[in-house]
């Protein structure tokens, strides 16, 4: 099937066609907001990614119109809402359950909560697990590396990262600067971190706007069973 074809399929079965254009358009204003910003990709990386920009922005629109969620979609803003907790989620972590849960339910594509605190900002984001090194106790997260069972970061770099990222991160104030903790998934923590919530000293501070990435990792997020990820949903 040809994009033209997928992408125009995408926007049958919607009795509100106006809901997933407002949808896409606030997408699409910040994903080329985003890429005009980043001064790292290249040249034909960046034409790539605008060459298939307009089909996973309209995926992402059908997955999230079409996701049985708890939360409050707010299709203007692209963005999910519900009541923010008072305190951060790092001080309420808990090493003993948060183990536990990951002794019996971490398994490759699990969607799963990460706090990660810069300069005193604390955000919790979603990752996916695609790893699990059960010998070590420990995991791989997509995008945050590896963490303890526990919850704790595990320094140890990736046998495949690359150098030049090692370096720069090395070289980085930013990095010095920033602490992760893998969270145990639970309503609150999946909560925080489809809604963007953030914390500044200790108290709330207004969301932030969840990247691409993050809002589809929304969407795979299984309500009914944190412990398992949701089968994978295909589009014709």
């Amino acid at each position: 099937m040809s994009n033209d074809n997928r992408q125009n399929s995408l926007w049958k079965g919607f009795g509100d066609k106006t809901q997933i254009a407002e949808l896409c358009n606030v997408l699409y204003e910040r994903e080329l907001k985003r890429l005009s910003q980043d001064q790292k990709l290249a040249k034909d990386a960046l034409q790539k990614t605008l060459g298939s920009l307009s089909y996973y922005i309209q995926t992402a629109g059908h997955h999230i119109l079409t996701f049985d969620s708890p939360l409050e979609l707010d299709a203007s803003n692209a963005s999910w809402l519900a009541k923010q907790s008072a305190a951060p989620f790092s001080e309420k972590a808990n090493t003993e359950q948060t183990s536990s849960f990951y002794q019996k339910h971490a398994r490759i594509a699990l969607t799963v909560p990460v706090v990660i605190n810069v300069f005193g900002i604390e955000q919790v984001v979603l990752d996916t697990i695609d790893e699990v090194d059960e010998q070590n106790q420990r995991l791989h997260c997509n995008q945050q590396g590896w963490f303890y069972f526990g919850g704790h970061p595990n320094q140890q770099e990736s046998e495949n990262t690359d150098l030049d990222v090692r370096l720069e991160s090395a070289n980085s104030v930013t990095s010095a600067s920033t602490t992760k903790l893998l969270l145990k998934p639970s309503k609150a923590t999946m909560t925080a971190a489809c809604c963007g919530h953030q914390w500044k000293n200790q108290h709330r501070m207004a969301s932030r706007a969840l990247s691409l990435r993050e809002l589809l990792l929304a969407t795979r997020v299984n309500w009914k069973k944190l412990s398992q990820p949701l089968p994978i949903k295909r589009i014709s």
